[in-house]
C-alpha cells in the first residue's frame, strides 16, 4: 500500500502473507521524490515500525525553524546529526530546545543506513536524507506533507495491528 504521493513524500507498506500474530510482519520504507529510502526488501515487524513512528507523529507541526531552513543542506545535516546522533551540544541554540524533532528516521533496522531530517519554514519544507550515510540528498515539499502522510501511516498500521 502506498500512502501519499511518491513524487513528493509517501510511505510504502506491504503486509506479509502468512501466519498472523501480534507483530504483523511485512515491508516498509519512505518514498522521497520517487526514491525508496529504507530497505524495503527486508522483512520487519510492522509493530516495531509503528512503535518507531509514534514519537515522530507526536512531533507533527513542531519542526518549524526558518533560520536553519535557509542554510545549505550539508550544514543542516551536520548540525542536526551532531546533536542527535553524536551527543554534541548546539552551542548557538540554532536548533532549538529539541533538535531530535527534526529527525524523522524511524529507529528500526530497515533504516540503519539512513538518516532523514525535516525542517519546515512557513509553507515550505526541506527533507534532507542519506540512504547510505554518505550521499546527501535534499527534496523540497510543502509544509505539512510529511506530517499528513506519517499520521495516515500511523493510523493504517494501528488499524492493521488491531485486527490481529
Amino acid at each position: 500500500m502506498l500512502i501519499g504521493d511518491p513524487a513528493t513524500f509517501a510511505t510504502s507498506v506491504k503486509i506479509s502473507v502468512g501466519p498472523k500474530d501480534k507483530w504483523l510482519f511485512g515491508q516498509f520504507c519512505y518514498v522521497i521524490n520517487g526514491e525508496l529510502v529504507g530497505n524495503f526488501e527486508e522483512i520487519t515487524s510492522l509493530a516495531d515500525v509503528l512503535s518507531a513512528v509514534t514519537p515522530i507523529v507526536k512531533d507533527n507541526g513542531k519542526r518549524e525553524n526558518c533560520e536553519l531552513f535557509h542554510l545549505d543542506m550539508e550544514t543542516i545535516y551536520r548540525r542536526v546529526s551532531l546533536c542527535v546522533y553524536d551527543d554534541h551540544s548546539d552551542h548557538d541554540g540554532l536548533l532549538g530546545e529539541m533538535p531530535a524533532r527534526l529527525d524523522i528516521t524511524p529507529r528500526v533496522s530497515i533504516f540503519r543506513h539512513c538518516r532523514i531530517l525535516l525542517v519546515d519554514c512557513g509553507l515550505s519544507a526541506n527533507i534532507i536524507f542519506t540512504r547510505n550515510l554518505r550521499d546527501l540528498y535534499r527534496h523540497d515539499a510543502a509544509s505539512g506533507t510529511f506530517d499528513q502522510v506519517i499520521y495516515s501511516t500511523f493510523e493504517y498500521l494501528t488499524n492493521e495491528l488491531n485486527r490481529y
